[in-house]
């Protein structure tokens, strides 16, 4: 697993990351976990998608911040 990410600060950079801390209460680390299995379903039936982002799972385009779920056969 790779594991890239924006810096607040410099949203124009990105870069790799060595851990990612989530911050959330348990109704948010279920709903991630939730994006989390259904992507997985997605990636294993050959849907085609290059990644998908959390706020457009839970359809909320104003977070402050996402989680981006790249799929490997894509690079």
């Amino acid at each position: 697993m790779k594991l890239y990410g924006y810096t607040a600060s410099n949203v124009e950079e990105l870069v790799e990351l060595a851990e990612v801390s989530f911050v959330a209460n348990p109704i948010e680390l279920r709903k991630l976990a939730e994006f989390f299995v259904s992507q997985a379903e997605l990636f294993e039936a050959g849907d085609g998608r290059e990644h998908t982002h959390f706020s457009d799972f839970i359809k909320n385009r104003d977070a402050r911040s996402d989680v981006v779920v790249c799929n490997p056969k894509y690079g």
